[in-house]
C-alpha cells in the first residue's frame, strides 16, 4: 500500500477492458456530436446576424448565463431554489473531477510525465467528489419529491424528466457503491476523506475478498454501462427536441 494518498485510476481494471473503455465511448460521443451539428444546422435556418463584435461583452454574458444565480433567483420558492443548487453544484462538480480525472490519465501523466492525483490535492479531491455527490444525490430526491409528490401546477413532468433524474441517482449509488468496494480492498489509511463511502466500506470488508473484488468489477462496469447511456440518451433527447 502506498504511504502517500493517491489510488489508481484503473484499479481492478486490466489493460484490455480500459482499451475497451474507449471504444465504447465513440458510440455516445458520436450521439452527442450528432446531435449538436442538428441544433447547430437548425440555428442556421435564421436569418444572419453580426455576432463577430463585442468578443469581451458576449463572452463575460456567456459565462453569466452559466452561472445558476440567475436561474434560482427564478425559482418561484426556496424548495425549488435549494434543489436546483444542490443538482447544479453537485452534477458540475462531479463533471470537473472527472475531467481532472480524465487529464491526469490521458494528458498529464504519459505526456507531460506528471502525477498530481496525489498527496493533499488527491484528499480534498475526494472530499470534494464525496460533498458533490451527496449534493446531487439529495437534488435528485427532492427533485423526484417535486415532480411526482407535490405536482405544483406549473410544473409539466414528462417521462424524460423522471428518467434523467432516475438515471442521475442511478449514477451517485453507483459511484459511492463502487468507491466503498475499493475502500474494502485497499483499506486506505486516508479512507476517511471518503466520508460517505467509508462507513460502507467497513460493513463490506466482513465479505472475502474475492467477493468484494468482483463486485466491485461488476459495480465498475454497470457504473460505466449506465453512464453511457446516460449520455446517450441525453443526445437522443435533445436531437429530438
Amino acid at each position: 500500500m502506498s504511504l502517500e494518498p493517491t489510488r489508481l485510476i484503473w484499479f481492478n481494471i486490466d489493460q484490455v477492458e480500459s482499451l475497451a473503455v474507449y471504444l465504447m465511448m465513440a458510440l455516445p460521443l458520436a450521439l452527442l456530436a450528432y446531435g449538436l451539428t442538428l441544433r447547430v444546422q437548425r440555428w442556421r435556418q435564421g436569418l444572419p446576424e453580426n455576432r463577430d463584435d463585442h468578443w469581451l461583452s458576449r463572452i463575460l454574458y456567456a459565462l453569466r448565463f452559466m452561472l445558476p444565480y440567475r436561474r434560482i433567483a427564478r425559482c418561484p420558492d426556496l424548495y425549488t431554489a435549494i434543489t436546483y443548487g444542490l443538482i447544479y453544484f453537485g452534477f458540475m462538480t462531479l463533471l470537473a473531477g472527472t475531467l481532472i480525472v480524465m487529464v491526469q490519465n490521458n494528458i498529464s501523466q504519459p505526456v507531460l510525465g506528471v502525477y498530481f492525483f496525489k498527496g493533499h490535492f488527491y484528499l480534498y479531491f475526494k472530499a470534494a467528489m464525496n460533498a458533490a455527490g451527496l449534493c446531487l444525490g439529495l437534488g435528485v430526491v427532492m427533485a423526484l419529491y417535486r415532480r411526482l409528490v407535490m405536482q405544483p401546477g406549473s410544473v409539466q413532468t414528462s417521462m424524460d424528466d423522471v428518467l434523467i433524474l432516475i438515471m442521475l441517482g442511478l449514477l451517485v449509488l453507483q459511484g459511492f457503491a463502487l468507491q466503498a468496494l475499493r475502500l474494502a480492498l485497499t483499506r486506505d489509511a486516508w479512507a476517511l476523506w471518503s466520508f460517505v463511502s467509508y462507513p460502507l466500506s467497513l460493513a463490506l470488508q466482513v465479505l472475502p475478498r474475492q467477493t468484494v473484488s468482483v463486485l466491485h468489477h461488476t459495480v465498475w462496469w454497470t457504473h460505466f454501462a449506465t453512464a453511457m447511456i446516460f449520455l446517450g440518451y441525453i443526445a437522443y433527447k435533445k436531437r429530438s427536441d
